[in-house]
Parts: C-alpha cells; sequence; structure tokens
C-alpha cells in the first residue's frame, strides 16, 4: 500500500504521507484484514495497539484460523485474512498459543 511503500522509500516528508498515516491511525476497521493491517502500522508506529490485538485473536475460529467478517454471523475462515493475521502476528513477534497449530493447519509451517 502507499503508506508502507512511502516508508520503504524513505519518503516520510510529505503531505502523501501524513495523510495517509493520519488516516490510518484514525479510522476504524471494517473486517478483520483491516484489523491485521492497522495492527502492523500501530505496531510500527510504537502506537498502542494491543486492545485491537485482543478483538482480533478474540475472533479467531474453531479451525483455528480467520475469516473475514467476525460479527454474529460467523463467517469461516479464508485463506487470505488468515494469511494477514499470520503476517501480523509475525511481523510483531506477538504469538498467541494457538500460533503453530492454526499454521500448520493451513501447512504453513
Amino acid at each position: 500500500n502507499l503508506f508502507t511503500n512511502l516508508i520503504e522509500w524513505g519518503r516520510t516528508d510529505n503531505d502523501q504521507y501524513t495523510s495517509a498515516l493520519n488516516y490510518l491511525k484514525t479510522a476504524e476497521p471494517k473486517n478483520n484484514r483491516e484489523k491485521a493491517l492497522k495492527i502492523r502500522i500501530l505496531y510500527a508506529l510504537e502506537q498502542p495497539y494491543q486492545t485491537l490485538l485482543a478483538e482480533l485473536l478474540g475472533k479467531q475460529n474453531s479451525d483455528n484460523g480467520f475469516g473475514l467478517h467476525s460479527d454474529e454471523n460467523d463467517y469461516e475462515s479464508d485463506i487470505l485474512t488468515s494469511l494477514e493475521v499470520l503476517a501480523t502476528l509475525s511481523q510483531n513477534e506477538i504469538f498467541n498459543q494457538n500460533f503453530t497449530a492454526w499454521a500448520e493447519t493451513y501447512l504453513y509451517i
């Protein structure tokens, strides 16, 4: 995404970066993929992310995966959302007790 590209390219002293940063810090994630991305960004910025992480991990399905949405409809786990969460857990070195079982379920490790 634009935000991470700007950081990678060392282009953080411009209006695009500032606008993206403000949006990402204030936008309310609408699904589990967005929550995973926001956690990574907050972690990188050394901003509080623990509440959002706990909320996301609380939506883990019985198969140890994650669905795109996590409301009363109990969405089935899907690989894209589950991999976004895995990327968040891996990047941040934040592991829940089901991480290994989950990764083995999806043949990640």
